[in-house]
């Protein structure tokens, strides 16, 4: 069964620090400097307070161009070359979001493109302050969208070793080893983002997740408690809950997160909810019926088409349905090979240097 996510942000790149830097850069701008100089850095710096769209920061990137084309002092030459690599990281985010929104309603070729330029955002931040590790998570990001895992663990590792007190790297590590299948190795980058922050439901939930796959399934329901006890009415901490419950055989306590969950307007639980009542041999719970009217309209992004099929296939059996069960054994097939030909064209990328 797919262990489920509480949603997050793009990477686990806190902007906000990139934003604090720039306030303590621009408290000492061009002490130095003749008064026209330090006019022309502090009105680059004030482009910042706004910045928001990637045409914003585009301006900026000309605006320091056209200033280290002049008469700088080294130490606002300096400053301008960091803010570049802060306005690259920053346009890179933008284009890679863009990216992956493009990618989800199939503009492939419009997607490849943004991420591309996103791609050379990152390149030319690092260019410029080969210590922005925000720039090298976005970086990982962007061989994320293109299947490669390991060139992205790569990354990140470097990201660890580069801010050893950010959990962006250690976090961003973890979900890509869970991916991999390296579960030991995930739980110990998760152990230090809760460490970092006992109360970072995201980096508690992974680390439940990797508890379950390694067997540790206590372990794995202590931090499943804290994240509900954090997140009371966050149906997915509810269903991850639930479906330890389920594996554990307390079907009642799965069936109670699950309805809460469900209140919750989370679709995800409704199918985990109809496998249990379809599979389930005590009689308060097993309800081919109510299983079917749970899948009805089932069809959100939460939702596996692959294991929705599978629940339709255990109601279809359970009832004897020849006709139904030969259609949905076939779509099964189809998706399975699908994803099985997909997994064979991965390439497996050089190793990063």
């Amino acid at each position: 069964m797919l262990r489920s996510r509480i949603p997050m942000t793009l990477g686990r790149v806190f902007l906000g620090v990139a934003c604090l830097l720039l306030v303590q850069c621009g408290t000492a701008l061009g002490q130095d400097a003749a008064a026209d100089e330090k006019q022309i850095v502090e009105a680059i710096y004030a482009k910042t307070q706004s910045a928001k769209a990637a045409a914003d920061f585009t301006a900026i990137l000309q605006a320091c161009e056209a200033a280290q084309a002049g008469n700088l002092s080294a130490k606002n030459r300096d400053y301008l070359k960091t803010l570049m690599a802060w306005s690259y990281s920053r346009r890179g985010d933008l284009r890679l979001q863009v990216s992956m929104d493009l990618q989800k309603i199939g503009n492939r070729s419009q997607a490849a493109e943004s991420l591309r330029q996103a791609e050379a955002d990152f390149t030319a931040a690092l260019e410029h302050n080969r210590e922005r590790w925000q720039a090298l998570v976005g970086l990982a990001m962007v061989h994320v969208q293109r299947d490669e895992l390991q060139p992205a663990v790569e990354i990140l590792s470097k990201v660890c070793q580069l801010a050893p007190d950010q959990s962006a790297g250690f976090f961003n590590r973890a979900e890509l080893l869970y991916q991999l299948g390296q579960y030991e190795q995930a739980l110990a980058d998760y152990d230090k983002v809760v460490t970092m922050n006992p109360g970072d439901v995201q980096g508690l939930t992974g680390r439940a997740h990797c508890h379950v796959y390694l067997g540790n399934r206590q372990a794995a329901m202590a931090d499943y408690n804290v994240v509900c006890r954090l997140l009371p009415d966050n149906g997915m901490a509810r269903v991850n809950r639930g479906d330890l419950y389920a594996e554990l055989g307390d079907e009642r306590m799965a069936m109670a997160d699950y309805e809460r969950a469900i209140r919750c307007g989370n679709d995800l639980a409704r199918l985990r909810m109809a496998n249990l009542k379809a599979t389930s041999v005590d009689p308060a719970i097993h309800n081919l019926t109510e299983a079917e009217q749970l899948l009805q309209g089932l069809d959100s992004d939460e939702i596996d088409t692959l294991e929705l099929l599978q629940c339709r296939l255990l109601i279809a059996r359970s009832r004897g349905a020849t006709d139904t069960i030969t259609m949905l054994e076939g779509q099964i097939e189809k998706i399975k090979a699908e994803r099985a030909d997909r997994h064979a064209q991965r390439a497996t990328p050089a190793t990063l240097k």
